[in-house]
């Protein structure tokens, strides 16, 4: 909580002139800077002192989300589809972070669905400021414009039909229906998960797409 709201205050800093003119934004409040500075003395601060006072916890995600951060606010938010692999990193690193403090093992099939969930929301999330601002080439809010729709749709298409391929996987797994295929262990997601919340999420995800 400390870091990522340390994160969106760098952010907001060096986005302030950007965001007056961001429509999805116009209700945004814009705090004096030096008010912004102090709340962010606080944040590090205070989470410098966690740091120090619970030297048993490994922070080592937490410095990768910072460094992964720095290189998106700073450079590569300014480079096509550079950001939005950036941007799937930010919540990725969340997870391992979390998985870490819990010790426990993300399977390769859980970290591929999150992955391409979260691909999948990057990925809206431009084509969604592309529509609201009717975005043309040399704008000053991102570097797409309405000519990168086109190319975004197939990225949404494909993390779209990737995502449903696991858990179909997963759910045919869960039934035993593919105990022969064992080389594709790799993939599933492990039974461990209770299905009916999978399936909830599924169709949470589904609508979410229906009407993007």
């Amino acid at each position: 909580f400390l870091l990522t709201s340390a994160c969106y205050i760098l952010n907001d800093l060096k986005d302030r002139n950007i965001d007056k003119l961001n429509k999805l934004k116009k209700k945004k409040i814009f705090f004096d800077k030096n008010n912004n500075y102090l709340i962010l003395f606080v944040y590090f601060t205070i989470l410098l002192l966690f740091i120090i006072l619970n030297s048993q916890i490994e922070y080592k995600f937490l410095f990768l989300y910072f460094i992964n951060f720095l290189i998106y606010n700073y450079f590569g938010k300014n480079i096509k589809f550079l950001d939005i692999f950036l941007l799937t990193n930010f919540y990725n690193i969340r997870i391992f972070f979390g998985a870490d403090l819990f010790n426990i093992d993300p399977t390769n099939g859980f970290i591929l669905l999150n992955f391409t969930l979260f691909f999948l929301l990057s990925v809206s999330k431009r084509i969604i400021q592309i529509n609201v601002n009717k975005l043309k080439i040399n704008n000053s809010i991102i570097s797409y414009s309405n000519l990168d729709i086109k190319t975004l749709m197939l990225f949404l298409k494909f993390s779209f039909f990737a995502l449903n391929f696991i858990l179909i996987f997963y759910y045919l797994k869960y039934f035993n229906i593919l105990d022969f295929f064992s080389t594709l262990d790799f993939i599933f997601l492990g039974t461990d998960l209770e299905l009916y919340k999978i399936l909830v999420s599924h169709m949470i995800f589904l609508i979410y797409f229906y009407y993007l």
